[in-house]
């Protein structure tokens, strides 16, 4: 089968935590549009961008990707990325055979991510990527809010115990790239599976804009990168 890839740039206008953050800009451009630069940028495939926001569409219409107008019932907090992109791949048509998922909101990743994450996924026989950053600290060590006030979510373990039971490196998700095969994905309806790879970024590659404060981190740390160039 003949390859054909389809880049997916879900943006919606609005966001619980940050007022129309995917119109943030970072080093002068708009998530939207950084996420929209490196995806062309990368030469793989047909982008779109998936937005029932005016505005973003006006600024996906600058550059040569496809607009795909987003169900409402798409847009409420708490909807899954997933539905968002099953809906695009619903409406341009089936003969896609990979997806790549880029999300506005990691606006340092560049383009040679998604080359790099595109490549794993070819030399791995089409297994599915995903993009992460180390986890800074012990997950073990980590803490949450209850009715009896902060507790640690192993209240119960020494430090060495803890230690002894996560020893390992973890990741979190940062949301800069996904790759995976698109029938795999119809089939399976989830981004999580047993043969899942990780492609490693950078911390600064990495940042994953979720809040203002994350919002003010990336406008620093882009400032300091390209100052210094």
């Amino acid at each position: 089968m003949l390859e054909k890839v389809i880049t997916i740039i879900p943006a919606k206008g609005n966001s619980s935590r940050v007022y129309r953050k995917n119109t943030k800009t970072v080093g002068g451009k708009s998530l939207v549009q950084l996420a929209i630069e490196r995806s062309v940028g990368s030469r793989i495939g047909d982008v779109f961008v998936s937005t029932s926001d005016e505005s973003i569409g006006r600024i996906a219409g600058n550059h040569p990707v496809g607009v795909v107008d987003r169900d409402e019932s798409l847009n409420k907090d708490g909807k899954e990325v997933l539905d968002v992109c099953l809906d695009v791949i619903n409406k341009v048509g089936c003969d896609y055979t990979t997806m790549i998922l880029t999300l506005p909101t990691s606006p340092l990743s560049d383009k040679d991510d998604i080359i790099g994450a595109y490549k794993m996924f070819l030399d791995n026989y089409r297994k599915p990527v995903m993009s992460v950053s180390e986890f800074q600290g012990n997950p073990g060590l980590t803490m949450y809010k209850n009715a009896k006030g902060i507790s640690y979510i192993n209240p119960d373990m020494s430090l060495p115990e803890i230690l002894d039971k996560y020893p390992n490196r973890y990741y979190r998700c940062n949301g800069a790239v996904y790759i995976c095969d698109i029938q795999e994905l119809i089939r399976t309806k989830t981004f999580i599976s047993d043969d899942l790879l990780v492609y490693l970024l950078s911390d600064y590659n990495g940042v994953d804009v979720d809040t203002y404060f994350d919002l003010r981190i990336a406008n620093f740390l882009w400032r300091e990168r390209n100052e210094s160039l």
